[in-house]
């Protein structure tokens, strides 16, 4: 493992590494030596204010053990974090850019916060707002239809990233059954509808900016949406939000079971 630098410098190890060795903070014996650039950033290279508030954090329940990272546990958009530094001799402070407190994360069971954090890593640097017909336009004034098509292709390959991140996602959330748990379930139905949306989004600006538009878009709502991910499916659009195994033939079987059975069963679609 490379040696840590000084501010704003590169190492190996970390994208970008403060050294806050001088701040003397210590959580369960051992030292906490460094911090991400991008969590010193949003302290406005605060030391004194950080130092207070981590040791408000750390030194009491306020923090919960995620695998072997330490998570705050508070209302924020955002919370500190420690990792294991150095041959886990020491800690490394960054930003978790999710809250335990918040919905849907405040459904998730302690002991599978792991997978779920994991994922939020993933797509924490893919999620940078929805692009507009606007942003087509100013990449044509800058760079012209060559600038377009980059930052179209570029948006693309985010979305398909980040699905791809679901679908590892949902394959670590099923039970024996090949079913989601109720938390895991609404948990994959936001980070769904989320990026459905960034699609719609994504598709509407394109759509319009060669085309224009005469209106709303219509959605697919009653086409069936479905998301199919290696393990199984989900239905985004039906009433009930049926999840099922077996990809999209085992969705369409679960539709036509519920069509068949009455009220109280058309909730549970069976698993093929």
């Amino acid at each position: 493992m490379s040696a840590m630098t000084g501010f704003g410098q590169q190492t190996e190890s970390w994208p970008t590494v403060v050294d806050i060795t001088a701040l003397g903070l210590r959580v369960r014996g051992l030292p906490v030596i460094s911090a991400s650039q991008g969590m010193m950033k949003s302290w406005a290279h605060d030391l004194e204010g950080l130092a207070e508030d981590f040791e408000e954090i750390f030194s009491g329940t306020q923090y919960a053990e995620v695998g072997s990272d330490l998570h705050q546990l508070g209302d924020g958009s955002a919370e500190l974090r420690l990792r294991p530094w150095s041959g886990a001799q020491a800690w490394h402070l960054d930003l978790f850019l999710a809250g335990w407190s918040n919905h849907p994360y405040d459904g998730v069971p302690p002991e599978r916060r792991v997978e779920v954090a994991a994922y939020t890593d993933q797509v924490a640097g893919l999620c940078d707002g929805r692009l507009r017909e606007n942003d087509l336009r100013t990449a044509a004034a800058n760079g012209g239809a060559a600038a377009v098509d980059r930052l179209v292709r570029e948006q693309v390959e985010r979305l398909d990233q980040r699905h791809g991140a679901l679908d590892v996602l949902h394959g670590s959330l099923l039970d024996d059954d090949l079913r989601l748990p109720h938390w895991a379930l609404n948990f994959m139905l936001h980070e769904i509808e989320t990026l459905h949306g960034d699609r719609e989004w994504l598709a509407a600006a394109v759509l319009t900016y060669h085309h224009g538009t005469a209106g709303n878009r219509p959605e697919n709502v009653f086409g069936g949406i479905g998301f199919v991910f290696t393990h199984g499916s989900i239905d985004l659009a039906r009433g009930n939000r049926a999840q099922t195994a077996g990809g999209w033939a085992g969705l369409m079987r679960a539709m036509a079971h519920e069509h068949n059975s009455d009220e109280a069963t058309a909730t549970q679609p069976a698993v093929s």
